[in-house]
């Protein structure tokens, strides 16, 4: 089994200071791993694919994505030390465009489709 790669990329901000990050991959070549001078990030995916199923934050907030059968993003939960922060529940139409998007106990937001009045 191959080992997980790195790399390093250094950025020059603004004020003068350099900005390095280092990625970190796993065995399937996806990201798993982001150190940056804030902290770390980690990613866990579903399954084999390439769908990020879990997004980790330094702060200690995660975001944990649900996808429904067909793959498409069905929910999102902020998590903070494993307490839900915020829920988002997302519904599609045939055509699989986002018609809807509630957050918590079932308060609208808008979605593309009702930005663009469609």
């Amino acid at each position: 089994m191959a080992k997980p790669v790195a790399h390093r990329a250094s950025l020059q901000q603004p004020s003068g200071g350099a900005w390095a990050l280092t990625n970190t991959y796993d065995n399937a070549r996806r990201l798993a791993n982001i150190a940056a001078p804030s902290g770390g990030y980690a990613y866990d995916y579903s399954g084999a694919d390439r769908r990020v199923k879990d997004i980790y934050f330094p702060s200690g907030y995660s975001d944990v994505i649900g996808f429904d059968p067909v793959g498409r993003v069905s929910a999102r939960d902020f998590m903070r030390n494993g307490n839900n922060v915020m829920e988002r529940d997302y519904t599609y139409d045939l055509a699989g465009r986002r018609t809807a998007a509630q957050l918590d106990a079932g308060t609208p937001l808008p979605t593309d489709t009702t930005r663009r009045g469609r």
